[in-house]
C-alpha cells in the first residue's frame, strides 16, 4: 500500500509516519483497541468529522469510534490509498488515507430497524503528524450511501442502488 495504491506508484517518502497511520487504522479502528489511542495521538488532538462535529483530546476520540462503528459490530477498515505531503505553511506533514469500511448492520439501530445486511462505506481521512504523533484528523465518509444501502436492504427505497458502489 505504501508503494502503490489506487492513485498509482509513489515515492517512499515519510514511510515511518505512513506506517504509523496504517497501524493506527488497523489496531484502533478495525481491532477496536481503544486503549492504543494514546500511543498514536497527541494530548491536544482535534478530530473534525461529518455532521460538523469536532472532537477534542484522545479520550473523546475513544468515545467517538464506537459511535461510528456501533451499528456495524463486525466493521473492518481497508486502506485503498495513502499519500503524504510535507509543507511548513500547512503545519508540517499530512498523511491522507482513502479507506473503506465494510460491516453488517446488526448492532446499534442508529439508522432505523436493523437489517443484518452488509454495507460498504467509502471514506477519507487526513492526518496531521507532528513529532511522530497524530495531532489532527479530518474524517469524511459517505453517510448518504450508507443510509441508501440500509434503506434498500430494508425495502424502504428503490432497488436501483447498487450496494457495491466503490
Amino acid at each position: 500500500m505504501l508503494r502503490v495504491g489506487d492513485s498509482g506508484e509513489r515515492p517512499g517518502q515519510f514511510r515511518p509516519e505512513c506506517e504509523m497511520v496504517l497501524e493506527f487504522i488497523e489496531e484502533v479502528w478495525s481491532q477496536r483497541r481503544l486503549d492504543k489511542v494514546h500511543d498514536y495521538m497527541d494530548r491536544d488532538l482535534f478530530l473534525h468529522t461529518i455532521g460538523d462535529r469536532t472532537v477534542i483530546r484522545p479520550e473523546r476520540c475513544q468515545a467517538d469510534l464506537p459511535a461510528m462503528v456501533g451499528p456495524f459490530p463486525d466493521a473492518r477498515f481497508a486502506v485503498r490509498d495513502v499519500q503524504a505531503n510535507y509543507n511548513e505553511r500547512y503545519a508540517g506533514l499530512r498523511v491522507a488515507v482513502m479507506w473503506t469500511m465494510r460491516g453488517t448492520y446488526r448492532g446499534t439501530p442508529a439508522f432505523g430497524a436493523l437489517t443484518g445486511q452488509p454495507v460498504t462505506v467509502l471514506g477519507v481521512s487526513q492526518f496531521l503528524i507532528q513529532n511522530g504523533r497524530i495531532v489532527r484528523e479530518y474524517r469524511v465518509y459517505d453517510e448518504i450511501s450508507l443510509r441508501a444501502q440500509i434503506n434498500v436492504a430494508r425495502g424502504d427505497g428503490t432497488d436501483e442502488v447498487d450496494a457495491d458502489i466503490y
